[in-house]
């Protein structure tokens, strides 16, 4: 079994090769990044049926870091699950089940959900 630490080390370096064949690709639109992700994962699944787990290991390698770079182009911005709006810094938020809500938008859920 691999370590934690040893997967991310790959990522990582992955990471690193990609940009340095690409180059900063960070302002792409989201459907190219969702484009370059499923194509990754074509080439993931591709592995899993021919049966070869070593070559499987480096695709899903580059799977974890295109979406650790798709991640990174995100920066720091947040958008409420609920309402689909942008949240900003200092704003108050809830968080439940993997996902950030406007601490407005998850209390007027949460009020809908109780009135009859």
């Amino acid at each position: 079994m691999t370590s934690r630490r040893d997967v991310y080390t790959a990522i990582n370096y992955e990471r690193d090769r990609q940009d340095a064949k690409w180059g900063s690709q960070r302002d792409l639109p989201g459907h190219l990044w969702m484009t370059i992700l499923t194509e990754e994962v074509g080439e993931a699944a591709k592995e899993v049926l021919e049966r070869r787990h070593n070559h499987l290991r480096m695709e899903l390698t580059q799977v974890a870091a295109v979406a650790v770079c798709w991640l990174e182009a995100l920066g720091d911005s947040l958008t409420c699950a609920l309402c689909g709006l942008g949240i900003d810094d200092g704003e108050p938020i809830a968080i439940g089940s993997g996902s950030v809500a406007h601490e407005r938008c998850a209390e007027a859920e949460t009020n809908a959900e109780v009135t009859p």
